[in-house]
């Protein structure tokens, strides 16, 4: 990055100029310097119109989608990548299109529109490989295990997961293999594995430590809170979220701080700290929203729903279960919308209808599966089925 910024000081021509000046806003970006990104890009952009060059113009947009998307403002990252592809393409410019391509892919996995996040994925996977594009190739394989995940393909997620982390390891690319390796164990995790995936975090986070990536150390972190949570140590999960929170806040980054803020929600509710639980699911609930991140909001709206259930107010608590629950049929997320069922199996008992928990019940046990011992998910059916068959 210093090198970068300290380039630009020098006689360059202006279309090397205009590429450095990206290139210097996607390093500050990553490193945690918004208003500086957002200054090296603007450069950039000027640069490409004097020049009148469309894949410079293409480029610049490209990183002001990224900029847009780090800082919670999805639909602005889409129209930006969207452009960068148009140019691209009139450009025939592969290299461009494929990285554009795989934006949008992020884009369309947080709005949860799983079928055209791995369109975009497999396209642009396969033209990064037609490049010779290993790195690249290899993060998008990582980015498709993702989506494998979110639509509960535990097991394919972590097989491609596994595959982007050898190549990375080929390739000496450990930035990259540390974010292979937190989304390796968010996939083991829900195969029932903590133990493999603590030690994957644990091995995530070194190497975010060491390659100076403060964005995914955050994000390792907050997943690793979860596995706390997962765990039963919702302390711990709490006391590892208020750093997160402290970090991604200080990034910048608005999409991060609305999943911290809902995981955080959801541990003090744990503890039994119901009132600071619903300020903090509330306050995730308007970033997410804010961010395009449907998935985490209709898991605010279905944490909420619970803690809500827990305080008593049984028609606050089932019309958030009913936004959670339709926001995640439109998703097709079904381990989440599981929890969220088992959640109002709860309220139903609480109402003193067994027969009716009983039933949301079955729907819980039907879209869980095989779900995996040791997970979550697994504890809570277990849990739920107890109630429901001391009710009847």
């Amino acid at each position: 990055m210093a090198l970068l910024e300290a380039a630009l000081g020098l006689g360059l021509d202006d279309a090397l100029r205009a590429a450095t000046s990206t290139d210097a806003s996607n390093a500050c970006r990553m490193a945690g310097r918004g208003e500086a990104a957002q200054r090296h890009v603007d450069a950039a952009q000027a640069l490409a119109e004097r020049l009148d060059d469309d894949v410079l113009r293409g480029r610049a947009q490209w990183q002001l989608g990224s900029i847009a998307l780090h800082t919670g403002r999805a639909a602005e990252a889409q129209a930006a990548w969207e452009r960068a592809l148009a140019l691209a393409r009139a450009a025939g410019e592969p290299q461009l299109e494929a990285t554009s391509l795989g934006g949008l892919g992020l884009v369309h996995l947080m709005a949860g529109r799983l079928d055209d996040a791995a369109s975009c994925i497999e396209v642009a996977i396969h033209q990064h490989r037609q490049l010779g594009s290993r790195r690249s190739e290899a993060g998008l394989t990582s980015l498709l295990g993702s989506i494998r995940w979110e639509s509960g393909d535990a097991a394919g997620a972590a097989a491609l997961q596994r595959r982007a982390r050898d190549a990375q390891r080929e390739l000496g690319d450990r930035r990259s293999e540390a974010t292979t390796l937190t989304n390796l164990a968010i996939s083991v995790t829900q195969l029932g594995r903590p133990e493999e995936a603590l030690a994957l975090y644990e091995e995530a986070i070194a190497l975010h430590r060491a390659s100076g990536n403060p964005f995914g150390l955050a994000q390792t972190l907050g997943n690793l809170a979860v596995l706390h949570a997962d765990l039963g140590e919702f302390e711990e999960a709490r006391a590892v979220l208020e750093d997160v929170l402290v970090r991604v806040q200080a990034l910048g980054d608005r999409r991060s701080e609305g999943e911290t803020l809902v995981n955080l929600g959801l541990a003090h509710v744990e503890c039994g700290r119901l009132d600071v639980g619903v300020d903090s699911l509330e306050q995730g609930l308007a970033r997410c929203r804010e961010a395009g991140h449907r998935r985490m909001e209709a898991i605010a709206l279905g944490a909420l729903g619970e803690a809500l259930r827990r305080r008593g107010e049984r028609s606050a608590s089932r019309a958030r279960f009913a936004e959670s629950e339709a926001l995640l049929r439109e998703l097709a997320v079904p381990p989440a919308l599981a929890q969220v069922l088992l959640w109002r199996a709860l309220l139903e008992l609480d109402a003193g209808d067994p027969s009716a928990a009983g039933a949301v019940l079955e729907e819980a046990e039907a879209l869980a599966g095989g779900v995996a011992p040791r997970t979550r998910l697994a504890a809570m059916l277990a849990r739920v089925r107890e109630a429901v068959s001391r009710a009847r």
